[in-house]
């Protein structure tokens, strides 16, 4: 685990907030053995009084994008939002919690017949998703989301959702 907020080029002073980046080896997110540790995280963060719980947002890139997704299923009621980016495998969405979803992906990468079968999945189930398609390469999709200004974008709507007024799926 590592602060990210070198990564995602945030000021600690603009954006009050813990980001917490687990890095974890290939096929490292169908371990249970990760969410856990991901989650006892999380909890220790919420048991010492340093976060807001209704306000703990869910994001990951590629791999982290299907982590992302499989965290939203294991721990269903945690997260305000979950935003995955570039999802390499989105089986796990099939279920997620009750808020909001963002899915950005790349047209020009492995995830977006992934990020497709999502999108219908999504709009089946009736649930509010705002799906974002980009015709650039994963590398690309990277710097696009996590280094640009789609960052302050995707941070502040991040920060901006809470669990106790998600009823609203404002996008």
């Amino acid at each position: 685990l590592k602060n990210s907020m070198d990564m995602f080029r945030l000021s600690e002073k603009d954006y009050p907030a813990i980001i917490i980046q687990p890095i974890c080896n290939s096929g490292a997110w169908g371990n249970t053995e990760i969410t856990n540790k991901v989650k006892g995280l999380i909890d220790y963060y919420i048991n010492n009084d340093m976060v807001d719980e209704n306000k703990i947002s869910l994001t990951g890139f590629s791999l982290g994008g299907s982590g992302a997704w499989l965290m939203g299923k294991s721990y269903p009621r945690l997260f305000s939002c979950i935003v995955p980016v570039s999802p390499y495998d989105s089986s796990t969405a099939t279920v997620y919690p009750d808020c909001p979803v963002w899915v950005m992906y790349s047209t020009a990468d492995g995830s977006a017949g992934s990020a497709l079968g999502i999108e219908k999945l999504l709009r089946d189930a009736r649930k509010k998703v705002k799906l974002d398609k980009y015709e650039i390469s994963h590398p690309a999709m990277m710097q696009k989301i996590f280094r640009s200004e789609t960052t302050e974008v995707m941070v502040n709507w991040m920060i901006n959702r809470s669990r106790e007024t998600n009823s609203s799926f404002q996008f």
